[in-house]
């Protein structure tokens, strides 16, 4: 019976090991993600922040586009003939 002991104690310390060594490398992992996904958090809040922006400035393009086409399709062009850059490059001509 105590040579079953010894066997069994001397096993057991490198199984510890192994099993402790698996341990420390799984934890290491695990907070290695934690900290990547706050990394990532931070990232998709700046890509948000960054799209919203992105947004408000396209619908103001899109408004000042409208406005222009408006203003083309009508003609109106209210500007003095000495004020348009177009009708002072054929004068220089």
């Amino acid at each position: 019976m105590q040579d079953v002991l010894i066997i069994a104690t001397i096993m057991a310390v490198p199984i510890t090991a192994i099993l402790s060594a698996t341990f420390l490398k799984y934890k290491k992992l695990e907070l290695q993600q934690s900290q990547n996904r706050s990394a990532d958090k931070q990232l998709i809040e700046r890509l948000l922040q960054n799209t919203e922006t992105l947004v408000k400035a396209n619908t103001e393009l899109q408004k000042r586009i409208e406005n222009l086409e408006t203003i083309i399709t009508l003609g109106d062009i209210s500007l003095p003939a000495a004020k348009h850059p177009i009708a002072n490059s054929n004068n220089d001509e």
